[in-house]
């Protein structure tokens, strides 16, 4: 009595719980993050206005997704036109013209991006810290005056574009490239795709999610469901917890998380 919808729902719901137990090696991906010189110059800039004017400062298509930078939080560069910009959000400084930086103060992350695993520094054979806060950042350098290699790679916001951005700090003035590991998010699964990794051949653990979900529904006010029965249910979970493990075993095998270093 289920309908094609509800039993569709149960299947993608299964798939995101299998995908989001932990960091599988079919979803992970490499990425670099870059930034390029910057540049200086004045512009007019009229509070309440996302509008900038070039002066000795002129903007070009490749400063789109740039940051603009007065004193404080950068503005993201979203539009150029004939020389002149438009902001992400309306000028809150002082109407004038004043000396301005583009540079690359956010970095923007892959379309399927999902978390950061890693991100290196091969300038100075480290690592960027992923762990910072934009509230520790705040703290830090509330004026995000420092500059310099960049060290700290931080959760910030959401583009106009809907693609995920983190703050590089302290904000680099000469190009630079971070290699990137990190995870997608899942995909929704058609008839027509495939999986990969170890998951390619159980796709029955999707099914059996599904079956799960399937014997904790009651059923409609007007219909039971036959198949509804919480112990089932229970002895399904427990069948579906084993069998992770023995997948995350396997995929274990393929590319190592649990064991992070060794002495």
């Amino acid at each position: 009595i289920a309908t094609y919808f509800l039993a569709k729902t149960w299947v993608l719901k299964g798939y995101r719980k299998i995908c989001t137990r932990r960091r599988w090696s079919w979803l992970r991906a490499e990425h670099e993050i870059t930034t390029s010189a910057y540049k200086t110059g004045t512009c007019t800039l009229t509070k309440g206005s996302a509008a900038v004017v070039a002066g000795t400062l002129s903007f070009v298509s490749t400063d789109v997704w740039r940051q603009l930078q007065t004193t404080g939080l950068p503005y993201t560069i979203i539009a150029t036109s004939g020389g002149n910009a438009t902001l992400d959000r309306p000028y809150g400084g002082p109407s004038g013209s004043p000396t301005a930086k583009v540079l690359d103060a956010f970095a923007i992350m892959p379309e399927d991006f999902g978390s950061p695993i890693v991100a290196g520094d091969p300038n100075s054979d480290t690592w960027l810290n992923i762990w910072t806060t934009e509230q520790e950042l705040n703290v830090w350098d509330p004026q995000r005056s420092e500059t310099g290699q960049p060290r700290h790679l931080v959760s910030q916001r959401i583009n106009a574009n809907g693609r995920v951005c983190y703050e590089l700090w302290p904000y680099a003035h000469i190009a630079y490239t971070f290699p990137l590991l990190y995870s997608k998010t899942p995909t929704e699964p058609s008839p027509d795709s495939f999986f990969l990794g170890t998951l390619r051949d159980r796709v029955d653990l999707i099914v059996l999610s599904a079956l799960i979900e399937a014997c904790e529904w009651p059923g409609t006010g007007t219909e039971k469901n036959p198949y509804f029965n919480l112990a089932n249910a229970d002895r399904k979970k427990q069948e579906l917890k084993d069998e992770l493990m023995d997948l995350e075993t396997r995929d274990e095998e393929i590319y190592m998380t649990w064991l992070e270093t060794v002495s």
